[in-house]
């Protein structure tokens, strides 16, 4: 069954990648067509005032060019629409036969207007036209090479054809070019270069896009199996630890914002009770992303093993997981301790409206009808080397009141104007401004807040608010 659902897995993965990757070859294409399209149809509107000064008569050739200019427009409108079929075809193939018609027409049209440049510069135009298929088409594409066989077929036989429609302009003008055959096979010949220099770049530049994609491709099938096991190891921890992403589903009496920054976190939360007491916590591990996962695990099942051994009170509750964790961490690979966790626990007694609580370097608030009260905190972490037996406190609370816990990640949140740390002062003015508000209204509006903050930027830390309704 595993094997049949990563078989399928991958099948969407690849789907997924080639449609990215024909994605990402359509965009290019569409911004070259319209890159050579606009610098063409600049072109022909310079030359189409040039023409109108220097030889107002030719109105032949004007025609021609003006009616390539709506076509490129034409075509240009259409690649807003995504459809750019139309626009390469008129790059790589429609400028050449309306060079061919434009200098046949207007020869037959105007033979007083012919002279050795009327022989001479469309052949330059032919030989400038022979690299454009190459840039807005692939090497494999059909397209490709009728479009090349046709430029070169217009180049090489560029007399041939005006003799056929009876606008050869050496008949017409009764006398020899100088050098015919020289220019006939110089042209010829530059413009077969041009081909073939613009293959041979072209057939480099493919294979080194085709490694490059294939590259792309397997980096983003990698990345997707890489993210698809982190999902399903984010599956294992919330099944474990009870996390998961977002506002957790409220309780009678709690609130929970669990936000990792990755897919998995290393940020957790505790909501036991115990009989008629009712003990909750937040912890924040060392680290985020799957490191900071592994720590939470090892952690939650520190915290867990020592409920179900009877520890209760929390100072107590803190040393026994300190240890723990120093027994898990310290083995002969690792000489001592390098990751652990900042944590805050309370035992709430209902029956005395008393909280007792033990708090690690985390931050913990009781919220009044009157006002706002930072609770105690030990300047150690679990985990510490160096560290002195912890303290559990006591304080009464009113009923109405309420308990928020949070980790530093909410606190440490980049972001606002001007790109600073949401901040300690902050997150205490908006607790003191909202004053009796229930556990699931301040909840959200802690996270709309953060929102807000953040806006654009990525999230800095995982997070962990808890808010409890005493």
């Amino acid at each position: 069954m595993q094997t049949t659902t990563l078989s399928n897995s991958w099948s969407l993965i690849s789907s997924l990648g080639i449609s990215a990757s024909e994605s990402l070859q359509q965009k290019r294409s569409l911004i070259l067509n319209n890159q050579i399209s606009f610098s063409v149809l600049l072109l022909l509107v310079i030359l189409i005032v040039l023409f109108r000064i220097t030889v107002p008569n030719n109105v032949t050739i004007i025609y021609w060019l003006s009616g390539l200019c709506v076509s490129l427009a034409g075509s240009l409108y259409l690649n807003s629409l995504g459809n750019f079929k139309l626009n390469q075809l008129i790059l790589s193939s429609g400028m050449s036969i309306v060079l061919i018609g434009a200098t046949i027409h207007s020869k037959l049209q105007n033979p007083d207007l012919i002279h050795e440049g009327s022989y001479y510069n469309p052949r330059y135009f032919l030989i400038g036209l022979a690299f454009i298929p190459y840039i807005i088409f692939e090497l494999k594409s059909i397209y490709l090479w009728i479009s090349i066989s046709l430029n070169l077929g217009f180049l090489i036989f560029y007399n041939q054809i005006h003799e056929w429609f009876g606008a050869d302009p050496l008949t017409i003008m009764n006398e020899e070019v100088l050098s015919y055959s020289f220019i006939s096979i110089a042209s010829s010949s530059a413009g077969i270069a041009v081909l073939l220099s613009m293959y041979f770049m072209k057939y480099a530049n493919f294979n080194h896009e085709n490694k490059i994609e294939s590259l792309l491709l397997e980096s983003r099938l990698k990345k997707e199996e890489i993210d698809s096991s982190i999902r399903y190891a984010s599956y294992l921890q919330e099944s474990i630890i009870s996390s998961g992403s977002g506002v957790i589903e409220p309780t009678e009496t709690s609130s929970c914002l669990n936000l990792p920054r990755d897919i998995v976190s290393g940020d957790f939360f505790v909501n036991r009770s115990l009989g008629k007491l009712q003990l909750v916590a937040t912890a924040d591990c060392t680290g985020h992303g799957v490191p900071g996962a592994f720590v939470s695990l090892l952690a939650f099942k520190s915290v867990s093993a020592a409920l179900e051994r009877g520890y209760l009170e929390p100072a107590e509750l803190l040393s026994t997981v300190n240890s723990s964790l120093h027994a898990d961490f310290n083995s002969s690979k690792y000489s001592a301790l390098k990751d652990g966790m900042d944590i805050s626990i309370c035992l709430i007694n209902p029956e005395k409206e008393s909280i007792t609580y033990s708090n690690a370097k985390s931050y913990l608030y009781l919220l009044r009808k009157d006002g706002l009260e930072r609770l105690n905190t030990e300047r150690q972490s679990i985990g510490d080397l160096a560290h002195h037996p912890f303290k559990s406190w006591t304080t009464n609370y009113q009923k109405g009141d309420v308990l928020v816990m949070t980790s530093d990640g909410y606190l440490d949140q980049f972001g606002g104007e001007n790109d600073k740390k949401f901040g300690r002062k902050k997150f205490e003015e908006l607790l003191i401004e909202n004053p009796g508000l229930r556990h699931q209204s301040l909840i959200r509006l802690i996270q709309q807040k953060h929102e807000q903050w953040k806006g654009n930027f990525e999230q800095t830390d995982d997070i962990c608010v808890m808010v409890y309704q005493l």
